[in-house]
């Protein structure tokens, strides 16, 4: 989640305490666990986890390069 989609969740009127803001890589492990441990740290338990992450290169599927490729697998199937 970015600052500007957060400062829009509140803005919409959903209170603070109801939002927990990580930027990160979701394909680095330590990204993973730091998400975990501080929705823990905050809520104090995971009822429901909804895995959302996604990722594009902004350029047709013709023009993308081997590594484009292998981000958007990483990002929206391995993780």
């Amino acid at each position: 989640m970015t600052l500007e989609i957060h400062d829009s969740i509140v803005a919409a009127g959903v209170s603070e305490g109801r939002i927990l803001s990580v930027i990160g890589d979701i394909r680095n492990d330590e990204v993973q666990k730091e998400l975990i441990e501080r929705t823990v740290a905050k809520f104090g338990r995971i009822d429901i986890l909804v895995n959302n992450a996604g990722g594009f290169v902004g350029k047709p599927g013709f023009e993308a390069s081997d590594e484009d490729f292998a981000y958007i697998v990483d990002v929206n199937l391995k993780r």
